[in-house]
């Protein structure tokens, strides 16, 4: 039998992002913390590319979760380190208790630290939404064999929360993102960067959101030249591919996006960049009315 447990101790840092409205829903960007990354992330980046927009061998990166309220329930997008969630949902007035759905892009430690303390669920009355794909990587002792053993430790950790959650964990199919969905949260295909790795398309009332998880890290070099991955995706080629067809469906939809590596905590949109031939994150005219 699974034991869960309450865990709300106020926790320090980060941040809450001003409300922003996708029909009668209300999304919050919870921010785990920001910094600088380095371009030896990228895979084969072309020098006179970081050279003009990372001129310092530096990009700015940041990490979020995303909460969700509306229609009498909470969904909870990721739960980043952990470090800081529990702390800033209190400033949303959201205990771990008040959690009804986890929503996970994929199991990176990154976007699952938040889901255990001491090794107890710390949102105990929450289902968890996740790739069937995800989880047959993660759980496979042949994928994990496949790496160096100190490279064991995130395939345990995953296995780890979803023995936790046990019977609570549902496996998904993502959708293609394409046509109209009605009304609700959907998941959507964001495979590459994880073999299961899914995006959250959030729809309301004709207005749409998406929650595009790790489709990028270094928004600086990604947007203007998308075709660059980075070390963390696990199908480099796949991942672009991925991002590719995502940027040109935003771009062509008008589709507001929330990015969990976005130096921004806040929703933009995507639009074609001519001098690049890539494309731009506009987070600034462009922001959902709260």
């Amino acid at each position: 039998m699974v034991t869960a447990v309450t865990i709300c101790a106020a926790q320090e840092g980060g941040g809450v992002s001003d409300g922003y409205k996708v029909g009668n829903y209300e999304v919050f960007v919870i921010t785990e913390g920001g910094g600088d990354a380095d371009t030896s992330l990228l895979i084969d980046a072309p020098a006179d590319v970081t050279a003009k927009y990372a001129p310092n061998g530096i990009f700015p990166i940041a990490t979020h979760a995303v909460l969700v309220k509306g229609k009498g329930k909470v969904w909870l997008i990721d739960t980043g380190y952990g470090w800081n969630i529990i702390g800033n949902m209190k400033k949303l007035g959201i205990e771990c208790q008040d959690v009804d759905h986890i929503l996970l892009t994929h199991l990176h430690g990154d976007h699952i630290g938040g889901m255990l303390s001491n090794g107890n669920q710390v949102f105990p009355n929450a289902s968890v939404t996740v790739g069937d794909r995800e989880v047959a990587y993660w759980t496979s002792d042949a994928e994990m064999n496949k790496l160096p053993t100190d490279q064991h430790g995130g395939f345990h950790t995953a296995q780890k929360v979803l023995k936790q959650y046990g019977t609570k964990v549902k496996q998904v199919q993502g959708a293609i993102l394409d046509g109209d969905y009605g009304d609700g949260i959907f998941p959507i295909e964001g495979y590459g960067h994880t073999p299961g790795h899914i995006m959250f398309l959030i729809s309301d009332g004709g207005e749409k959101l998406l929650v595009w998880g790790d489709l990028t890290h270094a928004l600086a070099i990604q947007m203007p030249h998308p075709e660059i991955s980075v070390i963390y995706d696990v199908y480099p080629d796949m991942a672009r591919e991925t991002r590719l067809k995502v940027l040109e469906h935003l771009a062509d939809k008008d589709i507001a996006v929330i990015g969990m590596h976005v130096p921004v905590p806040q929703p933009g949109k995507i639009v074609k960049d001519k001098v690049s031939g890539g494309y731009k994150f506009d987070s600034g005219t462009h922001i959902l009315t709260p």
